[in-house]
This record gives C-alpha cells, sequence and structure tokens, in this order.
C-alpha cells in the first residue's frame, strides 16, 4: 500500500502529514548548528511551529519511507 507524504511551510508553522497504518516520525534539524530541534511521533498528521530564523532540513519517516525536504524561517 503506497504512502501518502507531505510538508509545507506557512510563515514559520511547519505541516507534516503521513498518512499510514502505523505512526510516523518527524526531525527538523537547524542547518547551521546541525541541531535536533524538533523530534515527534505523530499519527496522520502534525503542527510544528519553528521560533527561530533559519536554514533547517525536515526529515519525515513512514514505514519504510524517509522524505527529506529542507526551508527557510524568516
Amino acid at each position: 500500500r503506497p504512502v501518502k507524504i507531505n510538508a509545507f511551510i506557512d510563515g514559520n508553522q511547519l505541516s507534516v502529514g503521513a498518512y499510514t497504518d502505523m505512526p510516523a516520525y518527524v526531525e527538523v534539524i537547524d542547518e547551521e548548528t546541525g541541531e535536533v530541534v524538533v523530534e515527534e511521533e505523530f499519527v496522520d498528521e502534525t503542527e510544528i511551529s519553528i521560533e527561530t530564523s533559519g536554514s533547517y532540513t525536515v526529515q519525515i519517516y513512514a514505514g519504510n519511507t524517509v522524505m527529506t525536504g529542507e526551508f527557510e524561517v524568516e
């Protein structure tokens, strides 16, 4: 069964969705420091507020699928 994963940023609000039959996991990493600023397990959808401006990498793990993306918060 295919896994549907999506993520989008609106201002400093990151929305993540992973529609599977099991919990998913998201990490947000500060690209400048390498620090993991968010670690969260979720089911279906989650909203994350990123308080500090900068460049970030998001990694979403759902089953055997991993999605990675980059985004900016101003």
